[in-house]
């Protein structure tokens, strides 16, 4: 009798380990699962939260600045510029050098080289083309990213 109940016991004991261990690859599957979806969730937040700065940047800038006949498309050495009048003297220009969105105050007459500009945020290149009254924005990363973005302007197509 002793025999049997050693069994029974035997049984028992092997019945509950496998119990625990289907428990603990559920809860290890649900926490992978968990990870998994987080991480996705992080990553697409990143992509916005780039996209967002590169281009709402630059959108901030014009609709702040849009006033008729004061914003333009330029090339400097090459380069696309943003180029907006601030006064009858000055203009901004917001561009990308060395691997850095820029922007520079200066005279409008000056001879400005494209490493004088302050660096606002990292970025490969700059493309901008005005049709009518739409400017189109893109945006390279350094990863090779391209954000874009088109912006309405009163100003009916600049200089």
């Amino acid at each position: 009798m002793s025999r049997i109940t050693g069994k029974k016991h035997y049984a028992q004991i092997m019945f509950i380990l496998l119990i625990f261990m289907l428990f603990t690859f559920s809860g290890v599957s649900a926490l992978l699962l968990a990870v998994n979806s987080y991480r996705n969730i992080i990553q697409s937040e990143t992509e916005t939260a780039t996209y967002r700065n590169k281009v709402s940047y630059l959108r901030e800038v014009i609709h702040q600045k849009d006033i008729k006949g004061q914003i333009s498309v330029k090339k400097i050495d090459g380069n696309d510029a943003l180029v907006i009048d601030v006064s009858e003297d000055f203009a901004q220009y917001i561009y990308v050098s060395d691997g850095y969105l820029r922007e520079l105050l200066a005279k409008k007459d000056a001879d400005i080289s494209l490493d004088f500009g302050e660096k606002i945020m990292e970025a490969e290149s700059l493309d901008i083309t005005m049709d009518g009254n739409v400017l189109d924005i893109k945006v390279t990363d350094a990863d090779g990213t391209v954000y874009s973005s088109a912006v309405s302007i009163k100003t009916g197509g600049g200089k």
